[in-house]
């Protein structure tokens, strides 16, 4: 028998539409902003995130536009590097203060997000959740906005009597 032969080549690509949850990011580098307060501190944040392909032909365009071989690991790492370099464009456009980051990052709202999830949109993604974990601050400094807060709570209760 002969085998069908063509000059025509396809690759198929199958694309899971399932949701990716619970996917660790971090930074790097410290953040440098400038705080009232403090002066210019060194932060880090960290967190996790869930997302789903929205469109399998917006992903994969894009996806092979920027990544020539890739793996599940790559397409991870380039999803961290979106999430990490939209949160800290919020966090330097929101110029909250250190000691606000330290108590109310679990506040920030999908919404606080918008740029990130505009990013994975353009990628044919949807972002249905973004978390910060945590934001790190120098040790000093964390000792001072405890301080700081310890002052808080004790004008409050000097308030109430």
């Amino acid at each position: 028998t002969k085998h069908f032969s063509s000059s025509f080549k396809c690759d198929i690509y199958f694309v899971s539409l399932t949701l990716y949850d619970n996917i660790k990011w971090g930074m790097v580098n410290s953040l440098i902003i400038r705080d009232n307060d403090f002066g210019s501190i060194a932060i880090k944040c960290f967190g996790n995130f869930a997302f789903k392909v929205a469109s399998a032909d917006i992903f994969m365009k894009e996806l092979f536009g920027k990544i020539s071989e890739f793996n599940d690991e790559d397409i991870t790492l380039y999803l961290k590097t979106l999430i990490v370099t939209g949160v800290t464009d919020m966090l330097l456009d929101t110029r909250i203060s250190a000691l606000d980051f330290v108590t109310n990052y679990d506040k920030f709202e999908m919404d606080d997000f918008q740029l990130v999830r505009t990013k994975f949109a353009n990628c044919g993604l949807f972002l249905q959740r973004l978390n910060i974990e945590n934001i790190s601050i120098p040790e000093k400094i964390e000792k001072l906005v405890n301080l700081k807060i310890n002052e808080n709570i004790e004008n409050l209760n000097q308030q109430r009597i």
